[in-house]
């Protein structure tokens, strides 16, 4: 019977330290889109001549997917709940906004082809009103015209 109760004691401690250990501390990245924002950049088309667009553009596919395209970076809402998380003023005032130019730096320097590995938990916070907002979690692809 002691030894049982070694043996349990032994186990319980054992695997409670391993779910302790393998959870990893993820990083939410939060990006405020601002779809009603007149800005524009400028950009190089390729043929060397520059062109000029809004820095955020959203394009809701049929299939209940968004597109996102922040300079031209292009991020990606795959619905796979049929509701989107709302976010009131009072909890907006805690998140910690990322600067798209700051992120796509880190991703030129460590994988410019598949962003979502770097940045593998992004979401994208949009205002509905003065004191709602809506967040989608997004993925970051690679956008090649």
């Amino acid at each position: 019977m002691r030894r049982l109760k070694y043996i349990y004691i032994t186990l319980t401690f054992l695997l409670i330290s391993i779910s302790v250990f393998s959870q990893e501390k993820v990083n939410k990245i939060y990006i405020l889109f601002d779809i009603e924002s007149k800005r524009e950049f400028s950009y190089e088309n390729g043929s060397g001549n520059t062109e000029t667009t809004k820095v955020f553009v959203k394009e809701k596919k049929n299939n209940g997917k968004v597109d996102f395209y922040i300079e031209k970076q292009l991020l990606k809402f795959y619905n796979k709940r049929k509701e989107l998380d709302t976010i009131c003023f009072n909890n907006f005032e805690d998140l910690k906004f990322s600067n798209i130019k700051e992120l796509r730096r880190v991703v030129d320097k460590k994988n410019p082809l598949y962003p979502y590995k770097v940045f593998n938990n992004i979401f994208l916070v949009e205002k509905l009103s003065e004191d709602k907002f809506l967040q989608y979690s997004v993925r970051w692809e690679n956008y090649i015209e």
